[in-house]
């Protein structure tokens, strides 16, 4: 952060901890001189089921504490509701977007899970143990929204899903996001405050 502070160069975080905050001095340099967002990863609403699925992860609670913090100092937030699993968060996302605006976030994101390689027999085994009654019903949504499949690794579909309980999901998402205040759209452009570094030795030509 502190390199690209000194080029001023536009940065963009997405994290899911909370030690974003300890850079509060270069976040503000960065939003003086050039450009940043920083967003917060909070699939979840309930601290409980949020702590099975990412045991290492700081609480939800945090995480909007955390964005609070930063808005308030005025440092551009936003919330990534990723990843969504559909069965087990999809009905957070109302929840999730509302918390998120009253803590100071001004653009909302999500994608769809996706189990690449090795992570689905993880992903399996993980959510079987921690959610046994209830790990069936995420596995059928999750194949309805995937033509049957688990997962999906084409470039242009693996982070969103087909289908009717996908459209209903994305209607869910988008409907909340207005209700919540947020903007229908988040293309603003990154402005080019990039500056080169003067070179050390005079060129010859």
């Amino acid at each position: 952060l502190e390199v690209c502070a000194e080029y001023r160069n536009p940065v963009a975080i997405i994290t899911k901890g909370v030690l974003v905050q300890r850079d509060l001095d270069v976040l503000k340099q960065l939003q003086e001189q050039a450009w940043v967002r920083v967003y917060f990863s909070i699939p979840f609403a309930d601290d409980e089921v949020a702590r099975r699925v990412e045991p290492q992860a700081p609480a939800s609670r945090k995480r909007f504490e955390a964005m609070a913090f930063l808005s308030k100092a005025g440092i551009p937030t936003g919330i990534s509701i990723s990843p969504i699993i559909p069965g087990l968060n999809d009905e957070d996302i109302p929840q999730l977007l509302q918390r998120a605006r009253q803590a100071g976030a001004g653009e909302a994101l999500s994608t769809l899970l996706r189990l690449a390689k090795s992570v689905e027999s993880v992903f399996v085994e993980r959510m079987s143990a921690a959610f046994p009654e209830r790990f069936a019903k995420v596995r059928h949504r999750i194949q309805e929204v995937r033509g049957g499949a688990m997962t999906d690794g084409a470039f242009f579909s693996r982070h969103h899903g087909d289908g009717p309980y996908w459209a209903m999901i994305e209607r869910l998402f988008r409907l909340w996001r207005r209700k919540a205040g947020f903007a229908d759209s988040d293309d603003e452009p990154v402005p080019r405050t990039f500056r080169r570094p003067r070179p050390e030795q005079a060129c010859l030509f």
